[in-house]
């Protein structure tokens, strides 16, 4: 296997349901520091985190990094390849899960209908004179 041979991750580690899910408010949201407990103390098996590295480590998989939040409380954290939580990493793709998320995050709110509005609808400010813009503009489902 190669590092560009893409392992089954996912299907290798038991996912926990729950995990993922929108929070209830809180006072507290993480900034430039980051509460953090035991995986324990977050109800999950700290096997589970450690058994994906020890998989990613046996198939030299390019993973820099792992961080894995709960609840907004940061409960696992490691670093390969010389990186830290100082290093600056390009990102790539990961970009467009998170904005996934957010989107997913901000319909739950109410804070856009669906996937098929358009974002422009949310800056009316900056649509184009002509309505061109407003008619071929992309949706919240091409991210």
């Amino acid at each position: 296997m190669t590092k560009s041979d893409p392992i089954p991750i996912a299907q290798s580690i038991p996912v926990r349901s729950g995990v993922g899910t929108i929070a209830e408010e809180r006072d507290y949201w993480p900034t430039e520091d980051w509460h953090t407990l035991s995986p324990e103390e977050q109800s999950m098996d700290s096997a589970e985190p450690e058994e994906m590295m020890a998989l990613v480590g046996e198939h030299n998989v390019a993973v820099d990094s792992v961080l894995v939040v709960c609840h907004g409380t940061l409960v696992f954290e490691e670093y390969r390849h010389g990186y830290d939580q100082n290093t600056l990493h390009h990102v790539q793709s990961v970009t467009k899960s998170f904005s996934s998320v957010l989107i997913g995050i901000a319909i739950h709110k109410g804070l856009i209908d669906s996937v098929e509005q358009k974002m422009v609808d949310l800056f009316p400010d900056h649509t184009s004179k002509t309505g061109t813009l407003a008619r071929s503009a992309p949706r919240w489902r091409t991210f």
